[in-house]
């Protein structure tokens, strides 16, 4: 089995370096696992064994199966297989649905306190913009634009989607002069989270932002384009019973202070 053209796909389709390595990790494990050179003669029971010996938590489980899922697709859109084994929806595991919590202000003044200065503005565009940490790292000036007093960020998403997403912070937008990657901005992050005590991820920050924006009255339709999901119900785990007009929507957010 030749995976090589599924990740020149994925690539070519702009999908992130993180996102390509879980998949080729995850094929990998399975070409080992099956032994089979010919895909064709994979079965499904090879792949129910298969996922039944992984021993992942749910939704690494889902995960997994979601990167093989799509290799399989793309190999029946090529002629390489007849059928996509992993394409049953029993193989999944049941996660359990809960919020993602956000940071207490309490928790944010210790951050503020702590965190080293030369990742305070990557801080800030998680917080104030929602960004994902690799969006985060790849930012630049150029990205930038200001619209009716507003600045808006330009972001190249996953799947190489482009979207507008607003800094909401009364303070202008300093892009990191410190380019970093995402291994190490991770790796700060967590040194940082078992120095304060408290759980901290760069996407608990992000999770933050989308509970803030929801607090101040944003429609979760503007939310969910801010936040760049493809998918509404993504947004979903974040909603509660907040529904105001998402006109000026980030002239509303910065507006509206809270002490």
């Amino acid at each position: 089995m030749n995976s090589q053209k599924f990740i020149n796909f994925l690539d070519h389709k702009g999908y992130s370096k993180n996102t390509i390595l879980t998949y080729r990790r995850a094929i990998k494990d399975f070409i080992n696992f099956s032994g089979e050179k010919n895909a064709k003669q994979l079965s499904p029971k090879i792949a129910y064994n298969y996922v039944s010996q992984l021993p992942l938590a749910p939704r690494s489980l889902n995960t997994r199966i979601s990167a093989l899922c799509s290799w399989f697709a793309f190999m029946k859109n090529t002629g390489e297989v007849i059928d996509n084994i992993f394409d049953n929806s029993d193989l999944r595991a049941k996660t359990p649905s809960s919020i993602p919590k956000g940071l207490t202000p309490e928790e944010l003044n210790t951050i503020w306190g702590t965190v080293k200065e030369k990742y305070v503005n990557h801080f800030k565009l998680m917080l104030y913009a929602g960004l994902r940490v690799g969006e985060v790292c790849r930012v630049a000036s150029d990205d930038i634009q200001k619209i009716n007093g507003i600045e808006w960020i330009r972001i190249r998403g996953k799947g190489n989607k482009e979207r507008l997403t607003p800094f909401l912070s009364p303070e202008p937008i300093i892009i990191p002069e410190n380019r970093t990657s995402e291994v190490k901005l991770k790796s700060y992050v967590f040194r940082m989270s078992k120095k304060l005590g408290f759980h901290l991820t760069c996407h608990r920050l992000r999770h933050t932002f989308a509970t803030l924006v929801l607090n101040k009255g944003v429609r979760i339709e503007v939310l969910s384009q801010w936040m760049g999901h493809s998918n509404i119900a993504t947004t979903q785990i974040y909603a509660r019973l907040y529904d105001v007009t998402s006109q000026n929507a980030a002239k509303l957010f910065l507006d509206t202070k809270t002490n």
